[in-house]
């Protein structure tokens, strides 16, 4: 397995970007689910219902999927401390075996 910590960094930051777009979604799809949709009377009344329900639902789904792309990115950044920690320790041990060949 080979480590390319230029593509983890990509990485990293596509999942934030994509984490944030999706948290301004949510925000934005909550704002719509809340608009005020009494002036439609009662012929608009099922659709304003069944509309804030639709749009609630929707904001939540965007939500968790927010949440997921961030425990993702969060994943991503502990294998990449881990793998860079493993190759520091590794370089160093294979320092002090050179020193003491030399």
């Amino acid at each position: 397995m080979s480590f390319d910590p230029s593509a983890l960094d990509a990485y990293q930051r596509a999942a934030a970007r994509v984490s944030e777009l999706l948290g301004t979604a949510a925000t934005q799809t909550t704002t719509a689910a809340g608009v005020d949709l009494s002036g439609l009377g009662v012929l608009g009344r099922e659709f304003a219902a069944v509309w804030t329900q639709a749009a609630g639902a929707h904001a939540s789904t965007l939500s968790t999927a927010g949440n997921l792309v961030s425990a993702y990115q969060d994943i991503l950044t502990r294998f990449g401390d881990d793998v860079t920690g493993v190759d520091t320790d590794v370089a160093a041990g294979l320092r002090a075996v050179e020193n003491e060949v030399a």
